[in-house]
């Protein structure tokens, strides 16, 4: 009982006493692992997250509870997809799904109409194609909206990042989960790991993986598993009797000019240079040949995090720190390079598939040319996640793909609204 007491009392004081979460902590308290899916959002919420309110269903989904169907006139649609589809830091209401349901609604007065939100934080392809099959069939939707590409190109991982590819991770034990749940809840446990964390190497803060740190070479998604994860989703889809509509979403990352090819051969040679040296201890050569590889290529996060790597192990702390996180933010450009190349993937799956796509890229640029109006929540530090205006273009794009597509069939099918 004594020791109950205790665990109570430091759980009471950690919640009083603990500094204000990170935007990584915060992402965590709404989300819990899952033994397939490496994670998923919290049912039964009922909280704000990022500045919205934020109430989920008991399949952890922002949206209603979700019955089977009874009425063979339901029109159900499923938008699957990750932070955007679920609307980071807009109200429910305000997510391009419950304008869709709005406008599909007003369409079809007399027929029940159903759009479910199905975006999970941080979902990539690879769980989006097993959610549909173990979650999203059973609800038989009619049409389902398929838009990923951000969270494939990443290296990272909320849950389990160790530098394998989504694909290469395994199912874990459900007992594990569970307890690994219960902890994670805990603001002791929290509080806890933040100061033994202090004691850790700068590279362990910026790069830990399953307890050691490490340069990640591989993406969660590489473009092939990409492909493959896209053709299986409408191959599952249609075995359903479901229809498909790609999402080209923006991938609107910081992406700057990259190196030419001759470039990055002349940095990646001297990058291979200085991982010799530094085998062999020899870190200020080292040094001066990643930062002639950086001269080369100025947007190499590799080059950047082994800057730090060595610079940590002369004792020079904050040039350490400062490199690990220039390297982070040269992922970002890498992610922003890539998501092009992915993106142009999904448009080859669509055509060689004979699948609708819906532009969104296109559609926010074309918007924003016209208009001169931000379509994300902000410009300078998130152009990832639409604002609310930037939804309605999605609900109305994919409004009027399902109009010009007769993905519906109805005699008086009105146009998209301007």
């Amino acid at each position: 009982m004594f020791l109950c007491f205790l665990l109570l009392l430091g759980e009471g004081l950690a919640r009083v006493l603990s500094p204000p979460l990170s935007r990584l902590e915060r992402i965590l308290t709404i989300l819990e692992q899952d033994p397939d899916l490496f994670w998923k959002q919290r049912a039964h919420m009922n909280t704000v997250f990022e500045g919205a309110p934020a109430k989920t269903n008991g399949l952890g989904l922002r949206n209603k509870e979700i019955y089977p169907k009874t009425n063979k006139d339901t029109l159900r649609i499923v938008c699957l997809g990750a932070s955007p589809t679920w609307g980071w830091g807009v109200k429910e209401e305000e997510t391009y799904a419950t304008q869709l349901e709005h406008l599909l609604k007003n369409a079809f007065p007399s027929r029940n109409v159903e759009v479910i939100n199905a975006g999970v934080i941080g979902y990539s392809s690879y769980q989006g194609l097993h959610f549909l099959k173990n979650k999203i069939i059973p609800m038989s939707p009619d049409i389902i909206t398929v838009p990923y590409v951000i969270n494939d190109v990443d290296k990272h991982r909320f849950f389990r990042s160790n530098g394998k590819t989504d694909k290469e991770l395994g199912p874990r034990s459900k007992v594990l989960i569970t307890i690994e749940n219960f902890l994670d809840r805990s603001r002791l446990i929290s509080l806890l790991k933040k100061v033994s964390m202090h004691f850790q190497s700068a590279a362990v803060r910026y790069f830990g993986t399953d307890g050691k740190y490490q340069y990640i070479e591989t993406r969660r998604v590489p473009i092939e598993d990409y492909k493959n994860n896209l053709k299986s989703i409408i191959n599952i889809a249609q075995q359903n009797d479901i229809k498909v509509v790609l999402l080209k979403m923006p991938v609107n990352l910081p992406a700057k000019k990259d190196a030419s090819e001759t470039a990055r051969l002349q940095a990646e040679a001297n990058i291979t240079t200085a991982i010799a040296l530094g085998n062999a201890k020899e870190f200020d050569q080292a040094i001066a040949k990643l930062q002639l590889a950086i001269i080369q290529h100025p947007f190499s996060s590799k080059a950047y995090y082994l800057l730090g790597k060595y610079h940590e192990q002369l004792g020079n702390h904050k040039q350490a720190q400062d490199n690990f996180q220039q390297a982070i933010k040269m992922e970002l450009y890498e992610c922003g390079y890539l998501g092009k190349s992915y993106n142009e993937t999904m448009e080859n799956v669509a055509r060689e598939g004979h699948v609708v796509l819906v532009d969104i890229v296109a559609a926010f640029d074309g918007y924003t040319q016209k208009n001169h109006i931000s379509l994300f929540l902000d410009e300078q530090n998130d152009t990832i996640h639409p604002n609310p205006l930037g939804h309605s273009i999605i609900s109305k794009e994919i409004y009027a793909a399902i109009v010009d597509n007769t993905l519906i069939k109805n005699k008086q099918f009105p146009k998209v609204i301007e």
